[in-house]
């Protein structure tokens, strides 16, 4: 079974008239019937017998078109227990600045799902150690049977969501599925373009580099389309990014933190002698306009309008999926060494794990029928169809088996995917099926990429700092950090990375980076102990 890293989808909807527990500000539950007057049900369904509202807060991503209130199986599962949710979506480009704010005028809702930037183990702890929220431990294990057996399969899980004062405050989501978290991203090859400059799919990084300089000979001669570019990427974006560069000369650099394990050692990239030839041969690259300028600066969307174009404009590009509407031009591209090179290794992704999924708060009168609510969506088919959608619907049998469906409907319609806490063990994902996108993503998973993937072992486990060393780590990577992406940018535009290795080294020791993987490693010692 995997053991590393994690993200997790819990949920819940709107029906009835319910009993609302919620004032301002409060950091105590109102007064409220006692859970014998509500007909609390510590098993069985539902869970209470007068329906009782949590205000919840979560984060609604622009791509996810139905309201929460609206969804179906969320209503379906309000329905069934009688806890009704009172949800207060906020837009991605507010919640952080929302959500801090609430952490800092203590106006809490009665529980958080995801609500990235803000819902953090920062403000979470600090909050719990203020006496707003409520420890999970003891509630887990008399309501939440789902969690603890969840807990017992995956102990590493229930480390990483433990806090330093030994208690559990908010609820993970996690997937476990290996078309998801075995690799990162697909390195796609335009291979109708390949047929066009007349080059067999490339085997090694030089090869690779032939037939962008073979693209660019036809974008400038007019037999490719004039506006594209050969290759394209973002600069130090971890996906989409020239991550599997690094890669080729075999360094394990996940992302822009450059951090991995290898046998419980913490080891930082930036600072290794390859990244300097790898940083180089891009470089070289860049001098040959292999690769735009606009590298460095786009955006989301601009990589989003690029490597979606239709006709294409990009040679090649690393994406999640290679998408049915273009997947005709694509094919993947194999890992591909570096000159001197025998073996590249290819970034695999840590198993989808995302850690304040559910938090329930203090002024919530009720934390038992919170937590029996979310025991829900640790129930193995429970969790698959808060994620992927309903059975019968969006995922239908096949005997044993289950088959997610090629976005027959948009499964959002129904099912709040990773943005409410849940768990998707291995048990259940040995038996799903793929159509469209995820089944090639899979098939690219198992036929090219899985010799060369990285073992999750080698990724940063999800730890939890001290305050203190969360201080002093945020104070030491901004300069740290903002000294490496202006280097190596400078380095892969101007050349220089192997006359610059030395004095490189000796700023990074300058601003502290034996200090940083100190804390970090400590850190990591913690929890191999837990």
């Amino acid at each position: 079974m995997r053991k590393w890293a994690f993200q997790l989808a819990v949920a819940t909807a709107l029906l009835a008239l319910p009993i609302t527990v919620f004032a301002a500000g409060a950091q105590q539950p109102a007064t409220s019937p006692a859970l014998e007057d509500i007909g609390f049900r510590p098993s069985g369904y539902p869970i209470v017998d007068t329906p009782v509202t949590m205000e919840a807060i979560i984060v609604r991503p622009g791509h996810v078109a139905t309201p929460y209130r609206d969804m179906t199986l969320l209503n379906e599962l309000q329905a069934k227990t009688n806890v009704r949710i009172a949800w207060e979506e906020l837009p991605e480009a507010q919640v952080a600045e929302r959500v801090n704010l609430m952490f800092a005028s203590r106006e809490f809702p009665d529980v958080f799902f995801r609500a990235d930037g803000g819902h953090d183990e920062t403000n979470v702890y600090t909050a719990a150690r203020g006496g707003d929220v409520y420890a999970l431990n003891d509630y887990l294990e008399a309501y939440a049977p789902n969690w603890m057996r969840a807990f017992d399969d995956y102990p590493l899980v229930r480390t990483a969501i433990t806090f330093p004062d030994g208690n559990i405050y908010s609820l993970p989501y996690l997937r476990d599925f290996p078309a998801d978290y075995m690799i990162r991203d697909i390195q796609l090859l335009n291979v109708d373009w390949l047929q066009n400059v007349g080059k067999p799919m490339p085997a090694t990084l030089d090869e690779f580099r032939d037939v962008l300089r073979a693209f660019r000979r036809g974008i400038d001669d007019g037999t490719l389309p004039a506006r594209a570019v050969p290759w394209y990427f973002r600069f130090r974006q971890r996906v989409g990014g020239e991550f599997e560069i690094y890669g080729s000369f075999g360094l394990y650099t996940f992302d822009d933190n450059f951090l991995s394990l290898n046998d419980r050692i913490v080891e930082f990239a930036a600072v290794d002698p390859r990244m300097a030839d790898a940083v180089e041969y891009l470089h070289g690259m860049y001098r040959e306009r292999l690769f735009p300028e606009e590298a460095f600066t786009d955006a989301w969307d601009d990589y989003i309008s690029k490597i979606r174009s239709d006709p294409p404009v990009a040679g090649s590009f690393g994406s999640y999926h290679n998408p049915g509407s273009l997947a005709h031009y694509f094919d993947a591209v194999p890992p591909l060494p570096a000159p001197g090179v025998s073996r590249p290794v290819f970034r695999s992704q840590p198993i989808r794990f995302q850690r304040n999924m559910f938090t329930v708060m203090k002024r919530f009168a009720y934390p038992e029928v919170a937590v029996r609510f979310i025991d829900e969506f640790a129930v193995p088919e429970t969790a698959l169809q808060m994620s992927y959608g309903r059975i019968g619907h969006e995922i239908v049998r096949e005997g044993d088996m289950l088959r997610v469906l090629a976005v027959a409907d948009d499964y959002t319609q129904h099912a709040p995917h990773n943005y409410i806490a849940a768990f998707i063990p291995r048990s259940i994902s040995d038996f799903v099926l793929w159509d469209g996108d995820l089944a090639r993503r899979d098939g690219y998973v198992r036929d090219v990429y899985e010799p060369y993937v990285w073992p999750q072992e080698r990724h940063m486990p999800r730890v939890v700092y001290t305050d203190d060393e969360r201080e002093e780590l945020g104070i030491l990577w901004t300069e740290i950090n903002n000294y490496i992406t202006s280097t190596h940018a400078d380095w892969i535009v101007n050349g220089g990375a192997r006359a610059g290795w030395a004095a490189y080294i000796r700023q990074l020791e300058n601003l502290g980076y034996r200090r940083m993987l100190e804390i970090h490693q400590a850190a990591v010692d913690r929890f191999f102990v837990d």
